[in-house]
């Protein structure tokens, strides 16, 4: 995954929780689902900056399992 790619997904997943928030009526939850959302569009913003360091290259043998579409999505 390059770089930009990478701060794509964070914004997605950005997306994703905030989508989740305003369905949320507890406003404590709703609340830290979208701090959650603001740390991962800071992640995004760091990661094109150059501040996270390089995505590390995967190979099939290198990954630990099978992997989600969506930290969301139901196990």
């Amino acid at each position: 995954m390059t770089d930009r790619n990478r701060a794509r997904n964070w914004r997605a997943r950005a997306e994703e929780l905030r989508t989740v928030a305003d369905q949320m009526q507890l406003t404590d939850t709703r609340a830290q689902l979208l701090k959650l959302a603001a740390d991962l569009e800071r992640m995004a913003e760091r990661d094109e900056s150059g501040e996270l360091p390089a995505a590390r290259e995967e190979t099939p043998s290198s990954r630990p399992g099978p992997r989600r579409r969506s930290f969301l999505s139901p196990i």
